[in-house]
């Protein structure tokens, strides 16, 4: 079998094949899986196949993954929702390009294991909460970007109270087999059909949310 950083070496590689952008190859680059998934799985690390993270989920596919972050258009200086944290590893990522990124789980188990990780890998712009993403409290503040990564089934309109103006919500929409991303802009229209339209990118596949948009 190939070592790990042979493995992770050709992800990168992949990932840069189907152009995502530099900055977000140095953000996969700075983050190694093995420090966010159980090493009963180390065969699966940096490759296609799901990995299991426990509680019945698995991890999200690594390209879509990346495309949905791409399409957040997150600067330095932004800070960042995340709901469904999962394994943590999406958010240490996240982490690597924003200001600051709060993440939001609704499995009190996976909650407190990915907090674990984040202590134990150092990340001191991230925080974490256990609870339902899908109706956010204003007291957690205002964001420049929100990904959300699980499936929905009608645009998360709740999320545009805590989203900044012209701020960006990406998010998989879709029956639960199959998705597309999704991008939704924080900017409102009278002019347009159907306040705060979606623009539609490539199909993926992200296990159902929980709440009201599943």
């Amino acid at each position: 079998m190939k070592s790990l950083k042979k493995r992770k070496e050709e992800f990168i590689a992949f990932l840069q094949k189907n152009k995502i952008p530099k900055k977000l190859l140095d953000a996969f680059t700075a983050v190694n899986q093995q420090d966010f998934f159980d090493e009963i799985y180390e065969d699966r690390l940096y490759g296609q196949l799901p990995i299991p993270i426990g509680r019945g989920e698995t991890n999200d596919e690594p390209l879509a993954l990346a495309r949905m972050i791409q399409y957040c258009g997150i600067k330095k200086d932004f800070h960042v929702l995340e709901i469904g944290t999962g394994s943590g590893y999406s958010t240490a990522v996240l982490a690597q390009l924003a200001k600051s990124v709060t993440t939001i789980e609704i499995d009190e188990e996976l909650a407190v294991r990915a907090k674990q990780r984040f202590i134990k890998t150092g990340l001191s712009n991230v925080r974490i909460f256990h609870g339902d993403g899908t109706d956010v409290d204003e007291s957690l503040g205002f964001f420049d970007a929100v990904i959300v990564l699980a499936g929905c089934k009608k645009r998360p309109l709740l999320l545009l109270h805590v989203t900044r103006p012209d701020g960006m919500i990406v998010f998989p929409m879709g029956p639960a087999h199959q998705q597309q991303i999704a991008m939704m802009l924080n900017h409102r229209d009278d002019n347009v059909e159907g306040l705060y339209p979606v623009v539609f990118k490539e199909f993926c596949s992200f296990m159902p949310i929980i709440g009201i948009y599943g």
